[in-house]
């Protein structure tokens, strides 16, 4: 073996050995993992199904994850903080139970007003379609809570078992197809319950679940948790309500064309959000917070640099397999892809906020990044089409990063 291979070996090793790469290099292969399974997923979807069909089932299943972000208050973030100094049984039990009452008040809402929020989806309001609906939002709150357990846990490899066996969804697609649009998310929705016998049974092995609530936990982190419920709640309606505004302005054929583009270009939006969720979890243990922030730029972008330019020269080629209708929104993907190079700095800045404890940072940075992105995809919509949605997402992480570079520049990190 040569003396460079000998240097290589060794310097692979005591990466490996180093908690933040080693946790990183799970949660961004299971997002990779979750990535090329949605984009199958999608394509068969796309080839067995109308497009009508795959618009309304990717405004079910955005509106489905919105709803989520109102059941949470918070508590997916403090599995994650908490699970490495506070009784971990206590954590878990209070977030499934707190988390899956409230998906199941807030889908039950949703029903009972979707006619005036949404019309277009306003059929799920007929009993059978109604009560799929609800337990896909129910069951979907147990994976993320569970999700974020063994990321907490930093058991990350359990997640990745845990989006092989979702993968059973793209085969559900075909008995399903009669249902249309609802046999799209019920795809997912039976896949989910699969997911959810192997974690029970995975957990078991580090927690004990029990049907009780530790209100004194709620209680003592309630500023945490009420300052993470608003700001998650923020970043993820930022995309889950982008499908409503599409379906609302431009119809269903193009908010299809919208969710697929952005399926696929959530790939490179998933690098600096694992290796952010690694940090926050390191930090959360004890490790050297600035050291782990530049190590994980070097992950980042040592990743989205050549992702980047394949997709800038192969972008319609990809969209392409999905149908030649799907091939017009290759200028929003590069658009997309690209504005990843500014969100990760945006990316990493939320979990060291988090770890150091400052909610009140976290929850500007959302409220700011929300108020960007929904009021510039509304407006660059109706004069640019659905590349105007890229639009709005460049320049919203563009500002969010001269934003973020200048906390750095204040906080004296560089």
């Amino acid at each position: 073996m040569e003396l460079a291979d000998v240097k290589l070996a060794g310097f692979v090793r005591k990466s490996l050995n180093i908690q933040l790469y080693k946790n990183s290099f799970f949660i961004i292969t299971t997002r990779f993992l979750t990535v090329v399974t949605g984009f199958v997923f999608w394509l068969v979807a796309a080839r067995l199904y109308s497009l009508e069909d795959v618009g309304l089932a990717t405004a079910l299943f955005s509106t489905s994850t919105l709803i989520l972000q109102f059941s949470t208050f918070g508590l997916e973030s403090s599995i994650m903080r908490f699970f490495g100094s506070h009784d971990k049984n206590k954590v878990i039990n209070t977030s499934l139970i707190v988390t899956t009452i409230s998906a199941f008040v807030f889908g039950l809402i949703y029903i009972m007003i979707v006619g005036v929020v949404s019309p277009g989806l306003g059929f799920i309001q007929e009993p059978l379609y109604g009560m799929i609906f609800l337990f896909f939002v129910v069951i979907s709150s147990v994976v993320m809570v569970t999700g974020s357990a063994f990321v907490g846990l930093r058991k990350a490899e359990y997640a990745l078992s845990q989006n092989i066996v979702l993968m059973s969804r793209i085969v559900l697609l075909l008995p399903l197809l009669f249902l249309g649009a609802i046999g799209i998310l019920s795809a997912i929705g039976i896949a989910y319950v699969l997911v959810c016998i192997l974690v029970f049974y995975q957990m078991s092995k580090f927690v004990r679940f029990a049907w009780n609530v530790d209100y004194g936990f709620l209680r003592k982190y309630k500023t945490f948790f009420s300052g993470n419920y608003i700001s998650n709640m923020l970043y993820n309606a930022t995309y889950s309500i982008t499908p409503l505004i599409v379906l609302n302005i431009l119809g269903e054929a193009a908010t299809a064309k919208y969710y697929i583009a952005f399926t696929i270009g959530c790939f490179f939006f998933q690098i600096p959000y694992s290796v952010g969720t690694s940090l926050l979890v390191e930090g959360s243990h004890g490790e050297s917070l600035r050291k782990n922030a530049y190590r994980a730029l070097g992950i980042i972008y040592a990743i989205l640099i050549p992702a980047n330019i394949f997709i800038y020269f192969f972008g319609s080629s990809v969209l392409a397999l999905f149908g030649a209708q799907y091939v017009e929104s290759t200028d929003l993907l590069r658009i997309i892809a690209f504005s990843s190079l500014f969100f990760a700095l945006y990316a990493l800045m939320i979990p060291i906020q988090n770890v150091r404890m400052k909610v009140r940072s976290v929850l500007t940075l959302n409220v700011v990044l929300f108020v960007l992105f929904a009021g510039l995809s509304c407006i660059f919509l109706i004069y640019f089409g659905i590349v105007g949605v890229g639009y709005a997402m460049l320049a919203t992480y563009l500002i969010m990063a001269l934003i973020v570079l200048g906390i750095i520049k204040m906080e004296g990190w560089l």
